[in-house]
């Protein structure tokens, strides 16, 4: 239920700050961007933060789930359970800074340069949030691949997502529109990938209740 709680949440909080402006448009329409949403960014960070907290607690449910598939022997539900702190974290605070930006007062205060600074700064940090993307949805279809504890269409569509996400985290060192788009595209993969594993935990775990009843 976190993990479905925390896409949703993701899902909605992108959705309402409209189509923002690329790293390569002008300083001029990324101000006005920023003009122009500042409730939509402010209250987007907020609900993305909620959706953190979904996530946290999904985490505990994907740690439990990848260590009974590995046996007791957890290396890559470590490695996953980290990817997706790191990656939810720098999500936050990409939003937080967007949110500050945002505040009024505070963009004009610092001038259009500063606030295409933050703006370049947000996305250089969803360019890193690739990178606990990529290691999250990389170790956890490995266990699925490795074991079948879900079905294994689940684990290649998160292979898919893994792989995206490596030109896609290009993001945080480059302003081409290409990586841009990609990031988006991983972005939009991921959350659906993340639906698709929340539901089907869901119904292994109220299949394995259902015939110990």
């Amino acid at each position: 239920m976190g993990g479905i709680a925390f896409a949703v949440l993701v899902a909605v909080s992108a959705a309402i700050t409209g189509s923002p402006p690329k790293l390569t448009d002008s300083t001029a329409k990324i101000v006005k961007y920023i003009a122009d949403h500042q409730g939509e960014l402010r209250w987007s960070a907020y609900i993305a933060g909620i959706g953190t907290i979904g996530a946290f607690w999904w985490a505990g449910g994907v740690w439990r789930t990848l260590r009974r598939a590995e046996g007791g022997s957890p290396m890559l539900a470590v490695t996953a359970v980290l990817g997706l702190v790191f990656g939810a974290t720098l999500a936050a605070l990409s939003g937080i800074l967007l949110a500050t930006v945002a505040i009024p007062g505070v963009g004009t205060a610092m001038g259009a340069g500063g606030v295409r600074f933050f703006y370049t700064l947000g996305n250089t940090l969803i360019g890193g949030t690739g990178i606990g993307i990529l290691v999250f949805t990389g170790a956890f279809s490995a266990v699925i691949l490795r074991t079948g504890m879900l079905p294994r269409l689940v684990g290649w569509f998160g292979v898919l997502v893994a792989i995206v996400w490596i030109p896609g985290a290009a993001l945080m060192s480059t302003s081409r529109d290409a990586v841009f788009y990609l990031a988006f595209v991983g972005f939009v993969l991921f959350l659906l990938w993340v639906l698709a594993v929340s539901i089907t935990m869901l119904r292994t775990r109220a299949s394995a209740v259902a015939s110990t009843a």
